[in-house]
């Protein structure tokens, strides 16, 4: 390590090889690359998912057992739609089973990705191919699964009705 670095490092100045491991390098074409750190986004208030939309997509991995639905619906409620707490409660209560609760996660996971459009996640929901977000990156070439998204986002902006 170079005497300027190794003072920087011992006054306890930022080290550019760990920013650099944490971060992405922006820059224009042929500027100087500059590290910005990776964190999340802000959550705002009022910026999360339509509830009630949400509970409507996942309507069909829960079939028709009235119970389970409206054991879900309660857990989901209660936990203002946060994934990760409502995962953690339906494992621990086991109350669901687990090939649903793969499925429940998978809608969540669909869901979203596209935004809450349920024509997009309704598709794959039906496609046998797909039980997760990573069969949808292994079975899908790059043609295909942008025809898709393509087909179901115009139906879903314009109000297009059918498969």
């Amino acid at each position: 390590m170079a005497k300027k670095q190794k003072d920087e490092h011992a006054k306890g100045k930022i080290n550019k090889t760990a920013v650099a491991r944490k971060s992405k390098t922006i820059a224009p074409k042929g500027a100087k690359p500059f590290a910005v750190a990776q964190q999340p986004a802000p959550s705002l208030p009022g910026s999360g998912p339509d509830l009630e939309a949400r509970l409507h997509l996942f309507a069909v991995d829960l079939g028709h057992d009235e119970t389970l639905h409206a054991v879900f619906t309660s857990i989901y409620l209660e936990n203002s739609g946060d994934w990760r707490a409502v995962s953690a409660e339906i494992e621990s209560k086991k109350v669901i089973q687990p090939n649903a609760v793969k499925k429940l996660e998978f809608t969540h996971g669909l869901a979203a990705w596209s935004a809450d459009n349920a024509k997009l996640v309704r598709a794959f929901q039906k496609d046998n191919r797909t039980n997760s977000m990573r069969d949808i990156a292994a079975n899908f070439s790059r043609k295909e699964f942008t025809q898709l998204v393509s087909k179901e986002k115009a139906k879903a902006d314009y109000g297009v009705e059918g498969d």
